[in-house]
């Protein structure tokens, strides 16, 4: 079978597995949400989903990129942000105290060389990329209030990330061995 389809279906699997373990986690120690005017859901729904996105995203990933730096440096952030959302599911951060962090994350990869490059001009990147970061993780905030809508959303739109990785690598490898363009992956 092939190496991608083998990394895609273990990262669903995975996502599945994860997903009803940390429901069942959730609702023994009642880490719930429970029914509330600024909720769509009307019925307890258990947290800590996101702990099934990250880690069912971050190991197939980390299958596929073979820990390479860029990698390692996007995983931390990311994992960072998810912890993010796991204090404000336990603990209720206020929405300026959550857009602070989401924006200082986002910082933090812009210092590290990841940047949006649509417009040619940096300053416009930045802001565009500050707003992607920010934009997405309020996105599947705003879902994850959708009786837990975040990770169904997670294991369908991060499943085709695996194969577009290990083609980007075959790719660049490919490249690599005819003295065609190479160099470092580049975000998104």
């Amino acid at each position: 079978m092939n190496r991608a389809i083998t990394v895609l279906l273990v990262a669903f699997g995975l996502s599945v597995a994860l997903t009803l373990a940390s429901e069942r986690l959730a609702r023994r120690f009642g880490l719930v949400a429970r029914p509330v005017a600024d909720r769509w859901h009307r019925q307890t729904i258990p947290m800590l989903g996101g702990i099934a996105i990250v880690v069912g995203t971050l190991v197939p990933a980390v299958v596929v990129a073979r820990t390479s730096a860029n990698f390692v440096a996007l995983a931390i952030v990311a994992t960072a942000m998810a912890l993010v959302g796991l204090v404000d599911d336990v603990r209720r951060l206020s929405p300026q105290a959550k857009l602070l962090a989401q924006l200082l994350l986002g910082s933090v990869l812009l210092f590290l060389g990841f940047s949006l490059r649509l417009t040619g001009f940096p300053l416009a990147d930045v802001l565009l990329t500050l707003f992607w970061v920010v934009g997405i993780t309020n996105a599947f905030n705003l879902l994850d209030n959708m009786d837990g809508l975040s990770s169904t959303i997670a294991i369908v739109t991060a499943r085709p990330a695996p194969v577009h990785s290990d083609l980007r690598h075959r790719l660049r490898d490919r490249d690599a061995d005819h003295d065609g363009p190479s160099g470092r992956c580049r975000w998104p």
